[in-house]
């Protein structure tokens, strides 16, 4: 871990504990919600509805009409209050702009599912995440992305994501946690637990790492009451000495 990531993570840590921003919401605004099937934006709202969160669910789109029966605001500045995590549905060419107006609104996290930044091993990739980054550290919201298809917590009913496994998911509860660098593998794992008569109590996937890093979230968790199991699905890790201690 870079010592600037570190400094970026202490001073961030005021806006809330990381397990409540991420698993326990109030409220979450999907950026670049979609009514049209198929669309990023659209299966991010179903899964949340058909998982059956119980917060508020705010469509974000500037068009503005009405998406699976929820109000849709143009822009999260046109609320009255700020939500508590926002997940950016868009291309990677309109993350920054989004970010900014969660930023602006006072979003307390946010989740970006876009690829197309630092995993492309590219000068490009790396200058557009480092400018995410910078929101993000700027402002104290706490970032899980970019490259992630999302997350699940099934104590507080969240299928937040891509995955059309997300909401199937919140039917089995129990207590293993999964954190993990790839968000496709979730569709084996969820069938494993499945099997063995186990339940997720929560599923994260990494994705860039470029704010929330896997060892930060485990040691999140190795604090959870519902987790009793931690199971890791590692690529790499830049943080050994931190991980050795957690």
């Amino acid at each position: 871990m870079t010592h600037e990531k570190g400094l970026r993570r202490r001073h961030a840590s005021s806006r809330g504990s990381l397990l409540d921003l991420f698993f326990n919401p109030r409220s979450i605004a999907v950026i670049g919600a979609s009514a049209s099937p198929g669309k990023a934006g659209h299966n991010v709202m179903q899964h949340l509805i058909e998982g059956g969160y119980q917060g508020e669910i705010i469509p974000v789109n500037p068009r503005g009409a009405p998406i699976l029966g929820r109000t849709c605001v143009p822009s999260l500045g046109d609320l009255e209050h700020p939500v508590d995590l926002a997940f950016i549905a868009l291309p990677a060419g309109a993350v920054s702009e989004a970010l900014q107006g969660c930023a602006d609104a006072g979003a307390k996290a946010a989740i970006i599912g876009a690829s197309g930044f630092a995993e492309l091993g590219t000068k490009a990739g790396h200058l557009a995440q480092a400018q995410l980054a910078g929101i993000g550290k700027a402002t104290g919201m706490r970032l899980l992305g970019p490259n992630t298809n999302g997350l699940v917590s099934t104590g507080s009913q969240l299928a937040l994501g891509f995955n059309v496994c997300f909401p199937e998911a919140i039917t089995k509860p129990g207590p293993v946690s999964i954190v993990s660098h790839s968000g496709a593998l979730f569709d084996a794992v969820s069938r494993r637990l499945a099997h063995s008569n186990l339940g997720l109590a929560h599923f994260i996937a990494m994705g860039n790492e470029m704010d929330v890093t896997m060892t930060e979230m485990l040691a999140a968790l190795a604090q959870d009451p519902a987790t009793k199991v931690i199971g890791l699905m590692l690529e790499a890790l830049d943080d050994a000495e931190e991980f050795r201690q957690a």
